[in-house]
């Protein structure tokens, strides 16, 4: 029941201001998990509908090949649908999501986020990369310190972002890399970066 509101209330953003929530929603991995609950598979699977199977009546045997012999038309009876809520709450919130995908996610609306995540590739692979110059390093270090502080661009790393990206991940293999070529710089302070 709680991820159905959940999912509600992602809508009902969406909705109303899709501009501005859609990167929010983005940035703190909302849409992502719309994303990932739209991918499960659904509990309730639709019944196949029976073919309808006819029986001449006894005594009179149906011959096409007689003339003037028509065959009865056949009039396909449909199952009647008595609700268009799913049975199982857990198919509920799975439609709900792939409805959201769907009519919100489906057209690509939201590049700057993919950008958010291709500069910190970028950069993950500037620090893994061990021909970089001393300079390259420390440059990669200060783009990636200014995501954490207060720089007034207005850009910053969120939670979802730094787990996603593999930021820590690259930050520690390349603090630990015993086979570098140069060497890491300690000296800076925090006022120079």
């Amino acid at each position: 029941m709680l991820v159905t509101n959940a999912l509600q209330l992602v809508e009902l953003l969406l909705l109303k201001c899709p501009s501005i929530f859609r990167t929010s929603l983005r940035k703190e991995g909302v849409l992502h998990e719309v994303s990932t609950i739209s991918k499960i598979e659904l509990k309730v699977k639709a019944k196949p509908v029976p073919p309808p199977t006819e029986t001449p009546a006894e005594g009179t045997e149906a011959n096409p090949s007689e003339e003037g012999s028509v065959p009865p038309p056949v009039i396909p009876v449909l199952p009647r649908k008595t609700s268009s809520v799913p049975s199982d709450p857990q198919d509920a919130f799975i439609l709900r999501a792939r409805f959201i995908k769907v009519k919100y996610l489906g057209g690509g609306a939201d590049v700057g986020g993919d950008a958010v995540f291709e500069s910190l590739k970028t950069m993950i692979k500037a620090l893994g990369d061990a021909d970089a110059t001393s300079e390259q390093l420390s440059g990669t270090l200060k783009e990636i310190a200014k995501l954490f502080g207060n720089s007034g661009s207005g850009v910053a790393i969120s939670s979802f972002e730094l787990l996603k990206s593999g930021l820590v991940d690259g930050l520690l293999t390349f603090a630990t890399d015993s086979g570098r070529k140069g060497m890491c710089i300690v000296g800076p302070t925090r006022a120079e970066f």
